[in-house]
């Protein structure tokens, strides 16, 4: 009888400080015994020696628009509105799960968190593209364009254990001569 109570305190021990993952999620457990990532699995957690993050698997879409002063500025000198749709996610994969962890933290894999992480490097991508290629281009090859702004994003990406499935130009439009600014280079010429 004494076995079978300890057998009995030991599994409800376990039960209690076991912690499994969804279908869309990993898990990482750090403290104690080192870094583990579960994926499609579970994880026994103390509190004291242990703290647990969830990763979200989900994609992510990520909608960034660029106009009116902000517009992108053709080679041909025209200014561009643009609106580009950005699907992420983190592969299940350990490094890649691990790397979102140490990035992202206690806060979530969302689009605000990513926005930040992206923002100035996807600006980039977005004008080195839009300053080598005429308005009528960038308008009858917007595959070309989505694959270069891929391109130059997956490296970045990648660091903080991001996958870039896929990337779409929902709209691009040129801003309307009234609403352009004397005052401005590119405007004025």
């Amino acid at each position: 009888q004494p076995a079978a109570l300890s057998l009995s305190a030991i599994a409800v021990t376990f039960a209690r400080f076991y912690r499994r993952c969804g279908a869309d999620e990993a898990l990482v457990r750090t403290g104690s015994g080192g870094n583990k990532v579960v994926i499609g699995g579970g994880v026994v957690v103390y509190p004291i020696l242990h703290q647990l993050l969830r990763v979200s698997l989900r994609s992510i879409k990520l909608s960034v628009e660029r106009s009116g002063r902000n517009a992108l500025v053709t080679h041909d000198k025209i200014r561009a509105n643009v609106t580009t749709e950005l699907f992420i996610k983190v592969e299940p994969i350990q490094e890649d799960v691990m790397a979102a962890a140490r990035s992202f933290g206690e806060r979530n894999l969302d689009e605000h968190a990513i926005g930040e992480l992206i923002e100035g490097n996807l600006t980039d991508a977005l004008r080195s593209v839009a300053a080598n290629q005429t308005f009528m281009d960038l308008h009858g090859q917007r595959k070309q364009f989505a694959e270069h702004i891929q391109t130059a994003l997956s490296e970045e990406l990648k660091k903080n254990g991001l996958t870039l499935e896929n990337v779409s130009i929902t709209a691009l439009a040129m801003v309307p001569v009234k609403d352009l600014d004397s005052q401005d280079v590119f405007d004025a010429e």
